[in-house]
């Protein structure tokens, strides 16, 4: 398995110093080797367990971080996954308008990628566009 599935997997049986080892351990490879795409998921993943942790500060730093590199990358589709991190610490935080405009945001780059056209503003369950 690579570093994505072996994190993931981590993340999912709750191993979360296992998760944070190969998070840290990969943003250096990752950064010695210019692979911004591993070091966004890495970074991704540390803001998972901030989260989990109950750390929304942290997960919300661990996420920008993340977002800087995909940014700094000019590859888009890096950057869903920390505004997608970003749109739940906000919702977390009782930032609602603020989560739905990230939210919205997350799933643009998500349609974009996969070459899916809106025609109008998506509704939310609480009716505000």
């Amino acid at each position: 398995m690579n570093f994505s599935a072996n994190v993931r997997s981590a993340f999912r049986r709750g191993e979360t110093d296992a998760v944070v080892r190969m998070s840290e351990a990969e943003i250096e490879r990752a950064q010695a080797a210019g692979d911004p795409a591993g070091e966004v998921e890495a970074r991704y993943s540390l803001a998972r367990v901030a989260i989990r942790g109950g750390d929304l500060p942290g997960g919300d730093a661990r996420a920008r971080e993340a977002l800087e590199v995909a940014l700094r990358s000019g590859d888009r589709s890096l950057e869903e996954r920390p505004r997608h991190v970003l749109a739940a610490v906000a919702r977390m935080s009782g930032d609602l308008l603020g989560a739905r405009d990230l939210y919205r945001e997350s799933i643009a780059l998500n349609e974009a990628r996969r070459g899916v056209r809106r025609r109008s503003a998506p509704r939310t369950a609480c009716g505000l566009h």
